[in-house]
């Protein structure tokens, strides 16, 4: 048997797998669809292939199932007619549709009188098609000024598109689109002069070849344009996942903010030294520790209550902070005692150094007229020599602390001002 005897057989091999990839690009769009809700593009090109699968069924039916069925057909016959129309208006909805989901991915929006200009002039196209074209060869030349034009326009769009929006998927996608406008142009040609193709053909024997074969460009051209979608479509998923990401990693970096710095003072709390945060420096050598309660915290709240106790609290932060080296670390304890860390320094050194000045330290004006707090604090300091003796070293400070604690209450009543 002959390749020219193998050529009927291998055009109807062409459209069936043609139509096969149609429905099965149309089954996975679909699916797709629910998630890709939000992106209109997607869910209109998804339609597209829908309405490419009718448009090669109704070619299938004409001529390979309708006369298997019946007597050979003619051309003109009606139910013939009928499905050279599905053919046509399913095809040109298809690259329509094409055009508007190109349209949506780069711009996010279409003019709805364009859809429904589009829609008269599909009907008008294919009613002029019907009346003027005698077989399905004059479809597709009449097809190709219309698809190159769309296609055309699409693949310009994409690749004018800002460099930031180039993505493999978007390159892809413009890429088939010059594909296929290259494509029909040649259909225009090959189509409009090969006509019907008898066996011995004289004219340029590519136009024969491409006739015969173009269910096989066409493949190629759907299957590239389908995987660059829903490259495209990952792509976009994947850029709204990483932006979640980056949102998450910032939201956490907040809640782990939250929970390590008390939200009074702004300090380190508690917990922030449980987890190292801050300890580098002490951990590398010796130094000192010291423990500091507020005296008069309690009569300032039970006074002029808890908010100008609380601006005592960032008062003396405020103070403290300003004498402190940038290794030394300050840490809110709880309620009103605080921790200090000091590496490379003495405990007799810092101690005396903090109750200078903090005795030094202007009072605080609580905003009512006349009355002013001074700072009143009870310290206990003492040493460490590596980082396995700071806890120790924090137990003797705060034991030192209150100590020095007893002996002012035994002397002292304290005021708010």
């Amino acid at each position: 048997m002959s390749l020219q005897d193998l050529e009927p057989y291998i055009s109807f091999l062409g459209t069936i797998i043609q139509l096969a990839a149609a429905i099965l690009l149309s089954v996975l769009f679909l699916m797709l669809r629910r998630y890709a809700e939000r992106r209109k593009y997607f869910i209109t090109w998804s339609k597209s292939w829908v309405a490419l699968s009718i448009a090669i069924a109704a070619v299938v039916v004409r001529y390979y199932i309708l006369p298997a069925i019946t007597a050979p057909l003619d051309d003109t016959g009606l139910e013939v007619r009928v499905l050279y129309a599905i053919y046509q208006a399913s095809k040109l909805v298809f690259y329509s549709m094409l055009a508007a989901g190109t349209a949506l991915y780069v711009r996010g929006t279409v003019n709805p009188r364009v859809g429904r200009l589009a829609a008269l002039a599909i009907g008008a196209y294919t009613i002029v098609s019907v009346l003027y074209a005698d077989d399905l060869n004059q479809f597709v030349m009449l097809q190709a000024p219309a698809v190159v034009l769309l296609t055309g326009w699409c693949a310009l769009q994409i690749y004018t598109m800002p460099r930031s929006r180039r993505t493999l998927g978007s390159l892809t996608v413009g890429g088939v689109f010059w594909y296929m406008a290259a494509t029909w142009t040649i259909y225009f040609m090959a189509f409009g002069l090969a006509g019907p193709l008898p066996p011995d053909y004289p004219g340029p024997q590519w136009f024969a070849f491409v006739v015969r074969y173009n269910s096989y460009f066409d493949l190629m051209g759907h299957l590239a344009l389908g995987y660059g979608m829903v490259v495209l479509v990952m792509e976009d998923a994947k850029r709204e996942v990483d932006n979640a990401h980056g949102e998450l990693a910032v939201a956490h970096d907040q809640l782990r903010r939250a929970s390590l710095y008390d939200s009074v003072t702004g300090s380190m709390n508690r917990r922030a030294f449980q987890e190292g945060l801050g300890l580098e420096a002490a951990r590398a050598t010796f130094g000192a520790v010291m423990m500091l309660d507020m005296d008069n915290l309690k009569a300032v709240n039970d006074q002029h209550g808890h908010a100008a106790g609380d601006a005592l609290l960032r008062y003396l932060v405020e103070v403290i902070r300003a004498e402190l080296r940038g290794s030394d670390k300050l840490y809110r304890w709880g309620g009103d005692e605080f921790l200090m860390v000091f590496p490379g320094s003495s405990a007799t050194l810092v101690k005396r150094r903090l109750q200078r000045f903090v005795a030094d330290a202007s009072p605080l004006s609580l905003g009512i007229e006349g009355h002013e707090v001074r700072l009143a604090v009870s310290l206990g300091a003492a040493d460490y020599a590596s980082a396995e003796q700071l806890r120790n070293a924090i137990e003797q400070a705060d034991a030192d602390m209150y100590r020095e604690k007893s002996q002012r209450k035994a002397h002292h009543t304290f005021r708010a001002s």
